[in-house]
């Protein structure tokens, strides 16, 4: 009898011991489904994406993303030829554990056969002094002034100037989002009807048509390039494009280069 009654402890330990383990992984188990993230609804995937267009250049408080590299572009075709370029590209990165920041832009007119409507901008900052450079047409002018980083971005904004866009559900005829494992994808093409929704403040933007648009963003939502497409109200079409890329060593040019050596 008394062996009876040990074997059944140990049975009832036995079972104890499963349910608790079972018990223990069911907590587990509901703790993760609980903390996992729902998944966003298409409405909250378009605020990423216009996010991430909005904020792409944008600096943090401290600092820490302060080096970067992109490159906007605003290309006008007419029957299929390039007639009108606007390019900026920016770079900020350090270099002998200094600071410096470079803004190029340039406007040209491909098929008038001259340079005396293109134009070449470009700011070199380095040391809190901005190093300054215009070529219009065949003249050049070269000065230098005190700066610092604020001013610098303040010229990289209005260099070429801002548009801004209506992400909503609505504004859109066809829209996919996909999703890769560092990516994510966005095509679309804006309704006809809805384009004064879409170009915020752009009275403009109802005689435009075949508007079409292609974002990629970083798995953790910043920018990878941006591209607009659309037909302008005399026939024209118009390519806007931003692309953000790694940063590297910059080489001066050697206009700058010459205030050192001097």
């Amino acid at each position: 009898m008394e062996k009876t009654k040990r074997k059944l402890t140990k049975v009832h330990i036995i079972i104890i011991g499963s349910v608790s383990v079972a018990l223990v992984a069911g907590l587990i188990i509901g703790l993760v489904l609980g903390l996992r993230e729902t998944p966003r609804t298409t409405q909250e995937w378009l605020n990423e994406f216009r996010n991430a267009i909005d904020n792409f250049n944008l600096v943090n408080e401290d600092g820490s993303n302060l080096e970067r590299r992109f490159e906007r572009r605003i290309e006008i075709f007419d029957n299929d030829e390039l007639i009108v370029q606007f390019h900026q590209s920016v770079e900020v990165a350090y270099q002998d554990e200094k600071l410096v920041a470079r803004l190029k832009v340039t406007e040209e007119y491909p098929t008038l056969n001259t340079n005396e409507f293109n134009i070449r901008d470009e700011f070199y900052l380095i040391d809190s002094r901005m190093f300054a450079l215009r070529v219009d047409g065949d003249s050049q002018q070269i000065t230098h002034f005190e700066s610092s980083m604020e001013i610098f971005f303040e010229l990289v904004d209005n260099n070429i100037g801002g548009q801004g866009y209506e992400f909503n559900e609505n504004n859109f005829d066809t829209l996919y989002i996909t999703h890769s494992d560092n990516a994510h994808n966005m095509t679309a093409n804006i309704a006809q009807e809805r384009l004064s929704y879409f170009f915020i403040g752009n009275s403009n933007a109802v005689q435009f048509s075949d508007v079409s648009l292609e974002i990629f963003i970083t798995d953790d939502l910043n920018l990878k390039s941006f591209t607009l497409r659309y037909t302008d109200s005399n026939g024209r079409n118009v390519i806007i494009q931003i692309r953000t890329l790694e940063p590297r060593e910059m080489i001066l040019g050697d206009w700058v280069q010459n205030f050192f050596n001097s």
